[in-house]
């Protein structure tokens, strides 16, 4: 039988300026094996959703060395966006990236 994961610290409001962090789920990643918050960033002005972020809070030799603790996605901007549009990123960063 397979144990629950139990969340060990629940985030309150996540903002800055105008963008916000919601949280999705708390969950063993599917491909990390590791504990993981799911969160979706989102504009506060029009609720639109810009994409989103992984905070992978276990550790295995693959996640120090390759996919990192932090994985994002950012979303293309809808026309009615004053910024321009961006193409969709995907990024997580290591350690060992940084060296």
């Amino acid at each position: 039988m397979e144990d629950s994961l139990t969340m060990p610290v629940t985030p309150g409001k996540l903002s800055e300026g105008e963008f916000e962090l919601e949280l999705l789920r708390f969950e063993l990643h599917p491909a990390h094996h590791v504990p993981t918050y799911q969160f979706r960033m989102v504009q506060h002005r029009t609720l639109e959703e810009l994409g989103s972020i992984s905070l992978r809070i276990g550790s295995t030799p693959h996640i120090k060395l390759y996919a990192g603790h932090i994985g994002y996605g950012v979303l293309p901007l809808t026309a009615d966006t004053a910024t321009p549009p961006v193409p969709f990123v995907f990024f997580s960063r290591s350690r060992a990236n940084l060296t």
